[in-house]
């Protein structure tokens, strides 16, 4: 199982980051797509591609993992916001923008890739929600690819809108599941 440090609110080295990883999926485009993104639609690499534009026009309350030779692999903004769990208001943390690094999500094997970044990232997002005395809950909105990778962890979906949410409940089982996973799981 790869490690991960978690990184927050170090505006340079996600704008350096998010920097690298277009001028990769520029790279990529060039390499495996005739140089037009447009090739690349209805691929999870597009929808990087998409949400890296978008982080680098939108800086937000950056949130990031890298691993142990200080790549980063996975990016999200959140924020802090009052969300709907079960019919009542509670804080949490919501997730506004996520995205795994252009080399894990390319078909292509790229040898920067490393598996577990994206399910790391929300592991240390639900850990501070913890630390912030919100119970470890989370919100996500969600792409219609992106539903399972969420499912997975626990999260559920409210309305058909593509919001998600992590209870507290289900917050403390997946945190527990990961534990459990890292003691036991070789090092890839």
């Amino acid at each position: 199982m790869n490690t991960f440090r978690y990184i927050t609110d170090v505006t340079t080295e996600f704008e350096v980051a998010l920097v690298l990883w277009y001028e990769k999926c520029q790279s990529y485009l060039r390499l495996y797509y005739a140089g037009n993104k447009e090739n690349a639609r209805n691929t999870s690499f597009w929808s990087c591609i998409s949400k890296i534009e978008f982080l680098i026009e939108n800086p937000g309350n950056y949130r990031g993992v890298q691993d142990n030779q200080e790549l980063m692999q996975a990016i999200a903004t959140i924020e802090v916001q009052e969300i709907d769990v079960k019919e009542q208001k509670v804080t949490g943390l919501a997730i506004e923008s996520f995205v795994n690094a252009p080399w894990n999500v390319i078909e292509q094997f790229q040898p920067e890739r490393r598996r577990g970044s994206a399910t790391s990232l929300i592991e240390e997002i639900i850990k501070e929600s913890q630390a912030c005395g919100f119970g470890g809950i989370v919100k996500a909105m969600t792409i219609p690819q992106a539903r399972p990778f969420y499912t997975r962890i626990g999260f559920t979906e409210t309305n058909g809108s593509g919001e998600m949410i992590l209870t507290r409940e289900a917050a403390a089982k997946f945190l527990l599941e990961q534990e459990q996973r890292q003691q036991f799981q070789p090092f890839d």
